[in-house]
């Protein structure tokens, strides 16, 4: 069967194994979206240029869902799959310390647009026989407090409540299914962030500098394997909150 996957960031850390790993397999077409051209579109991908820290625009939207509707009409795809793993650890600090560019940037970023982009899919998907199959990248953070990380826990945490607000809105439609998926401490430029910070901005600096040395981070590639393999089984998408260690 082939399939459309959407991928929101992939131009490093999980987003891009998951792009490696999703291109493996020849009946999967792909749109990727990130900030900066990365030049990974190639063969049955297309890149989507799109500024996730400011707002996306009508203009945007437009130009993206003509090249989803594209690509579904040319190639006769049964399913959309979307991938929202974009976000940002930023601003590493208290709440009261940050300007409200940062503020903004993060919320944009790691929530905002993805009500707007589900809002406009559901919409777009209801008026069509496809399925849609959506994974919200979360984090533990959404439900574990941490000082420095205000921005970031309080949007995983708005991010997981969409994803469940929509699986109630949903679950009596076969047609759209969605999880948000934890995917556990990995070896990312987000973790090298989170451990080079100040302990006065984020005073757990100094655990996560131990997970580090202890090589207790999990690694991308192994995660994005799991993450693609939820795609593949109907028995994880009966749940609204995926951990990845669940996945077997």
């Amino acid at each position: 069967m082939k399939n459309l996957f959407i991928i929101i960031g992939t131009s490093k850390g999980l987003g891009k194994a998951l792009l490696e790993v999703v291109m493996q397999n020849k009946n999967n077409y792909l749109i990727i979206v990130n900030r900066r051209k990365t030049n990974q579109g190639q063969n049955n991908a297309v890149e989507q240029q799109i500024d996730l820290s400011k707002i996306i625009s009508r203009k945007q939207l437009n130009g993206l869902f003509a090249c989803i509707n594209s690509l579904l009409k040319k190639h006769a795809l049964s399913a959309v799959n979307l991938i929202n793993n974009a976000s940002v650890i930023e601003p590493i600090m208290p709440i009261g310390q940050v300007s409200r560019d940062e503020l903004t940037s993060a919320v944009n970023v790691n929530y905002l647009n993805y009500l707007i982009l589900l809002n406009h899919l559901i919409n777009f998907i209801r008026k069509s026989s496809r399925t849609l199959r959506i994974i919200n990248i979360t984090s533990g953070a959404a439900v574990s407090p941490h000082a420095g990380l205000g921005a970031y826990c309080s949007t995983k945490a708005a991010l997981e409540m969409l994803g469940q607000c929509i699986n109630l809105e949903q679950a009596k439609n076969k047609q759209i299914k969605i999880i948000n998926l934890r995917p556990g401490v990995m070896n990312t430029t987000m973790q090298q962030k989170m451990c080079s910070s100040q302990e006065k901005n984020f005073p757990k600096a100094a655990i996560y500098k131990k997970i580090f040395k202890d090589q207790k981070l999990l690694d991308t590639k192994l995660v994005a394997q799991k993450i693609y393999q939820v795609f593949g089984h109907n028995k994880y998408w009966r749940q609204s909150i995926l951990d990845v260690n669940d996945i077997k």
